[in-house]
């Protein structure tokens, strides 16, 4: 049996909590607040998904997900946004900001938290 619906909450929590206690003073600070925070998203997604009874077992199924479940695909695309974040810091590299954490991943993140939150 995987995680429970509060174990993934917990986790979002801790992730987003992660993110926000970083100073984001240079771009290895940076690039782990986006990824804390996309990571902070996938687990308030998959608390609800646990709740449906669909918990997913990997990226791919979570995407078809996003976008063919009613409620989740009202998330979409601050869901998609933040995995862009994520992927660019992982793994292109691009040089995001600590602008970019607080004025756009934070408030996509806080969209998804809230949504979540009123769906479980």
């Amino acid at each position: 049996m995987g995680p429970t619906q509060q174990q993934h909450l917990t986790k979002a929590v801790g992730n987003a909590a992660f993110a926000q206690s970083l100073p984001l003073h240079d771009q290895t600070q940076i690039d782990w607040a986006h990824t804390a925070i996309f990571y902070s998203a996938l687990h308030y997604i998959e608390a609800y998904l646990v709740k449906i009874g669909q918990p997913c077992e990997g990226h791919p199924e979570r995407n078809r997900k996003m976008i063919s479940d009613p409620v989740l695909s009202q998330i979409s695309m601050e869901y998609r946004h933040l995995k862009y974040f994520s992927h660019s810091a992982r793994y292109l590299f691009r040089h995001l900001t600590a602008h970019q954490v607080k004025t756009e991943a934070l408030p996509d993140l806080e969209t998804i938290a809230t949504y979540i939150k009123g769906v479980l």
